[in-house]
């Protein structure tokens, strides 16, 4: 059972076309490929023997054998399909045709870059989502200038979120972001206009929940909650279609089934929502009315309403109160962010940049008993003034909450003044870096979930993303705001 509409919103975007130098092979094979590698390792190269050992028609054979060859696996001469020797090292790393999509509001690329020539037609909805077209605000319409999309291309590969796509069949599916060494554009083809996708899901009671922007449909949203929430969405689109999401919004708003409320054992919402408020309230007893968390609390809320849901109605999905959870965990993390911007900001990286390195190493190691997990990763990146520069710059932008966990670490260790200000919730969980970082970790399951479908946030365990996050709700509420 779900109680919520799934639409992603097609909203006009301009294309970039890029080139994309690679280090390695980007193609993973599938069963019938690997199967038919490894008999060809054995010597067995003819396509026939090969569709007569597998059991498979010779078609499909062809059709592996053709996968095989382009990904540069295997080679042929005469009737017999051989190994292709494998690339070494020292060869240069091989430039690919690509494309970014540039998001008008946000002034740089998606996180997002496919290989291969532009797709010249539109994809088709996925099961479970409905495709809402949009029409532009005439403000995103401006055409970005050339230097600052070659600039915000440079720093893409440095960026952790970045995702590598390639085309499967009618879709895309991922590869190892890690082998991307340089994108640039492709100054032969013009920036064209065309789509990007925002999915949307209009959650009953609750409102809807926007997350950013895609480059495709896929059937799992894989991106994060968008900052700019809903009022972002309304600013992309134009009068007539904000009209229509505001439709669609109030059509959602303040519908349940019935039966999902009576199996729950609730004769209302309103007795719901009271009583999860009720939950709500005792589990962080002591914390719930500090002063500064008033907006984390209705999610918080929100979150035990469906979890009651999911657990009280027959063959209910969990996928839903998970994607409540980790908006907690998210919200919850932007306003820790927002609470210790001063330590953020330029003077303050550039007085640990200042520092010998001997001397950051020294602060940071200082500081394990308290980082725990996040000392290896925080000493990477303050070893060299390149790594601080990428950090402040993600920070400074829309980050992740796993950047916003090394925003945190980096406060504590080098601005002591607002790193103290974490005392109180370390004291209330000693482990609280690492919570962070595990809570995440679930977080990303959910959200982040393989955009061929091939996990479901079904697999995730309820109870214990909730106990996790409320975990880092009871200590981060103890933390002062003002």
């Amino acid at each position: 059972m779900t109680t919520a509409q799934r639409v992603w919103c097609q909203v006009p975007a301009w294309w970039v076309p890029v080139w994309v130098s690679l280090h390695g092979d980007t193609h993973v094979p599938d069963p019938l490929e690997d199967a038919v590698f490894r008999l060809i390792e054995l010597e067995r190269g003819q396509s026939r023997d090969i569709a007569l050992m597998l059991q498979v028609d010779v078609s499909l054979v062809h059709s592996a054998l053709d996968s095989l060859e382009a990904a540069g696996r295997i080679q042929q001469q005469g009737e017999q399909w051989v190994l292709r020797l494998a690339q070494t090292r020292d060869e240069a790393p091989r430039e690919r045709e690509g494309w970014v999509v540039w998001d008008a509001q946000a002034r740089r690329p998606l996180l997002q870059v496919v290989l291969g020539a532009r797709p010249h037609h539109e994809p088709n909805a996925p099961e479970g989502w409905e495709l809402l077209a949009c029409d532009a605000n005439p403000s995103q319409g401006k055409r970005p200038k050339d230097r600052e999309v070659e600039q915000a291309l440079s720093y893409l590969p440095e960026l952790p979120e970045l995702r590598g796509l390639e085309p499967l069949g009618s879709g895309l599916r991922t590869f190892d972001p890690g082998l991307i060494r340089r994108i640039r554009r492709n100054s032969r083809e013009r920036l064209e206009a065309g789509n990007a996708y925002v999915p949307v899901e209009f959650r009953p009671v609750t409102g809807s929940v926007v997350w950013r922007p895609c480059v495709f449909p896929f059937a799992r949203a894989p991106s994060e909650l968008d900052p700019a929430a809903w009022e972002g969405l309304l600013g992309r689109v134009d009068a007539a279609s904000r009209h229509r999401l505001e439709a669609r919004q109030e059509d959602a708003a303040g519908t349940i089934a019935q039966f999902a409320l009576l199996e729950a054992g609730y004769s209302s919402m309103s007795e719901l929502r009271e009583a999860a408020s009720r939950k709500a309230r005792y589990t962080l007893a002591g914390v719930w009315d500090n002063p500064g968390w008033d907006k984390l609390q209705p999610m918080i809320v929100t979150a035990e309403i469906f979890a009651t849901i999911a657990h009280a109605v027959k063959h209910a999905s969990r996928r839903q109160s998970l994607h409540c959870w980790a908006d907690v965990l998210e919200f919850l993390m932007g306003l820790l962010h927002q609470r210790f911007s001063a330590a953020f900001v330029k003077d303050r990286f550039r007085e640990v940049r200042s520092m010998p390195g001997s001397l950051r190493k020294e602060r940071v190691l200082a500081q394990r008993s308290v980082l725990r997990g996040s000392v290896d990763h925080l000493l990477g990146v303050v070893a060299e003034d390149k790594g601080l520069d990428r950090l402040r710059d993600a920070l400074e932008r829309s980050a992740s909450i796993g950047t916003r966990v090394l925003g945190l670490a980096f406060a504590r260790v080098f601005v002591p003044g607002t790193g103290k200000h974490l005392d109180p919730a370390l004291a209330e969980c000693p482990a609280f870096f690492d919570e962070l970082s595990e809570a995440n970790a679930l977080r990303v399951a959910v959200v982040h979930l393989d955009v061929d479908g091939a996990r479901s946030a079904e697999e995730i365990e309820l109870e214990d993303f909730r106990h996790r996050v409320l975990r880092l709700a009871q200590a981060s509420m103890q933390i002062s705001m003002q």
